[in-house]
């Protein structure tokens, strides 16, 4: 979570390019355009560009393997977002000190009372705050939990909709649907769409500081990571993550950073 950027989410990459070459066109165009909001950093950001955004997920909330729910709650910021008339979203992931921790999000996934616990909170956090829904953030799933992933994002969802929330799934980009993957294997794309609002496309960090040299996003990768995602998912469910961000390699030190 500390290592992100603010990232702009588009439901499609053509009406990106509608927005941008002519930004009048911004608020009537048939788009979702989606901005993480960290911390207080954001809020430059958020208020200078509050005319593009329709869809605000606080990147504020963080889960233990018992299923609790721990972060703070941007108050000042999400009563911006929807004085602007922008959908919000709680998003909760399984970071921790060092990283996503698979262990989390095993133990919620496998653990009926660590599940129910965990969905109570999502529902406590999302009804007490007035989110207009919870975006579900976990990464690093064991590939052997994919099953028990997908069950878990149905009663997310199933929990969810009676009250007229939306569930928000971030995934892995993939070129190809496999299972054995040992970190994208857990998302089964197929099995996912019926049960979440928006599939949000992680298409970001194709390279990064623990490999060599290259493109965050690189178009050779992310046109191919979004054709799978439209063969097994609705284009209109697919937001597509754009990174506002990059790397810096230190070819010497054959570090990145």
């Amino acid at each position: 979570m500390s290592q992100r950027r603010l990232r702009l989410i588009l439901g499609l990459v053509p009406v990106l390019q509608i927005a941008l070459l002519n930004p009048a066109l911004c608020q009537s165009s048939p788009k979702a355009v989606m901005a993480y909001y960290e911390n207080s950093a954001s809020k430059p950001s958020l208020h200078a560009f509050a005319s593009y955004l329709n869809q605000i997920p606080t990147d504020t909330f963080a889960i233990n393997a018992a299923g609790k729910i721990s972060g703070t709650v941007p108050v000042k910021a999400l009563a911006f977002a929807r004085s602007h008339g922008m959908q919000t979203f709680a998003t909760v992931s399984n970071f921790g000190k060092t990283g996503f921790v698979p262990g989390i999000a095993e133990a919620i996934v496998n653990n009926p009372a660590h599940r129910a616990r965990a969905i109570q909170e999502m529902l406590r956090v999302v009804g007490t705050y007035g989110y207009s829904g919870v975006n579900v953030d976990f990464e690093a799933v064991p590939n052997r939990d994919r099953a028990a992933f997908s069950a878990f994002i149905q009663a997310v969802a199933e929990a969810m909709r009676p009250a007229a929330y939306l569930t928000v799934l971030s995934v892995p980009a993939e070129l190809q649907d496999n299972p054995l993957d040992s970190w994208a294997g857990a998302f089964d794309f197929k099995a996912l769409a019926p049960n979440v609002d928006i599939l949000q496309l992680m298409t970001y960090d194709e390279n990064g500081p623990w490999g060599p040299p290259g493109p965050v996003a690189g178009l050779d990768w992310v046109e191919p990571c979004v054709q799978f995602a439209v063969s097994v998912v609705p284009s209109n469910q697919i937001s597509l993550g754009l990174p506002a961000y990059g790397y810096d390699w230190n070819l010497t030190r054959k570090t990145g950073l």
